[in-house]
């Protein structure tokens, strides 16, 4: 790689580092509608990253959002170092899971909201999400199924198509430097808790 691809990178780096990586404090004082933008998975043109599933990532930095709503599904942006090939790459993220082998089930599945770089915790295992699978696990549906637990309910909870996918992007990045990035869509896997 030329010192020009490489100073390009580093400077894209650290202004996603800088924008994704504030303080809390900080983050609570910038309302959401002025701290992201929310952008259809569809819309969103990158280069497609070949990471093999079960790849070990080490996770440089992130960016939060709001969390998904009725038929919803957000993916969190996660720029990470592949273990593998040692590239930089961007993961759209609509969820996190974690190991539980003591409880009967091998994994726990959860928002990727709940990722805090402070807890040390950044090494992941990366696996590819099938976009057109995914199903809207918000609150308001999982209230919907409890209240109304009958098959149409439930069947529409289960039909892909009703999910709006929306890529979650802060808004400093004006010019989408952060899709110079090859890019995955996917899942991380944690062998420990990191929050």
């Amino acid at each position: 790689m030329g010192g020009h691809k490489i100073i390009a990178l580093l400077f894209t780096a650290s202004i996603f580092l800088n924008g994704c990586n504030d303080n809390d404090k900080a983050k609570n004082q910038i309302p959401d509608n002025e701290r992201y933008n929310y952008v259809a998975l569809k819309d969103i043109d990158y280069t497609p990253a070949n990471i093999e599933p079960g790849t070990e990532v080490a996770i440089l930095a992130n960016l939060g959002g709001k969390k998904n709503v009725g038929d919803t599904v957000n993916y969190y942006l996660f720029i990470v170092i592949n273990q593998k090939t040692l590239d930089t790459n961007l993961i759209l993220c609509p969820e996190i899971t974690i190991d539980v082998p003591s409880e009967g089930v091998t994994k726990t599945s959860t928002t990727p909201l709940l990722f805090n770089m402070d807890k040390g915790v950044t090494t992941a295992y990366f696996e590819p999400t099938d976009a057109s699978k995914i199903v809207a696990f918000s609150d308001d549906n999982l209230h919907k199924l409890e209240n109304n637990p009958n098959a149409g309910t439930i069947q529409k909870f289960l039909d892909p198509q009703h999910v709006v996918q929306m890529v979650v992007l802060d808004k400093k990045d004006t010019a989408n430097r952060v899709f110079r990035f090859a890019t995955a869509i996917g899942k991380l896997n944690f062998k420990q808790i990191p929050w």
